[in-house]
């Protein structure tokens, strides 16, 4: 997947963390006995048998409490990710409109950084390695300003829109999914 794909439904992603009722959603009973999860209201009864099993008996909720705490955090630090994500995008947009004069889409001063990531990791700090990105970097935005690209390319080179969020979301999925294993 590329980094163009990886961002294409954000939107989507944001809008279900930010849907209050999108733990409550997933409110499924799970049968003691033999482990089957089906939602069917009629299982919160003690006396219903199982379809798989046939016992009987109290069923337990799943995802459980611990389950539905983690996807609320999880929803929580996702949305904080995005949002100081999108802060950080339009500060290196800013500081690329200042020094360019061009201003560049989030999605493609992120393919720009990207590209230019990999040109540097390929060729490293040599001096050969420095002039390629020059010449990239030229390339890509059309800035042949020596003053400019040396403030430009160290921008470009380590940019990174992660955040500290989505790691605190990558533990809690781990979390989550070591807790429902």
């Amino acid at each position: 997947m590329s980094l163009a794909e990886a961002f294409v439904d954000t939107n989507e992603r944001i809008s279900l963390a930010s849907n209050a009722q999108f733990p409550s959603v997933f409110s499924y009973e799970e049968c003691d006995s033999c482990g089957l999860v089906v939602n069917d209201i009629r299982l919160v009864r003690v006396k219903e048998q199982c379809p798989n099993c046939g016992a009987t008996g109290p069923r337990s909720l799943y995802p459980d409490v611990v389950s539905m705490t983690l996807l609320k955090a999880i929803g929580h630090f996702y949305r904080g990710a995005h949002v100081a994500s999108e802060r950080q995008i339009m500060r290196l947009q800013s500081a690329v409109e200042d020094l360019t004069g061009k201003r560049l889409g989030a999605r493609a001063l992120r393919g720009v950084a990207s590209q230019l990531r990999r040109v540097y990791t390929r060729h490293g700090g040599s001096q050969q390695g420095y002039e390629k990105l020059v010449e990239h970097t030229c390339n890509m935005l059309g800035v042949d300003d020596g003053s400019a690209l040396q403030k430009i390319i160290p921008k470009l080179v380590f940019f990174t829109d992660a955040q500290p969020e989505h790691i605190t979301v990558l533990l809690h999925t781990c979390t989550l999914v070591e807790h429902l294993l």
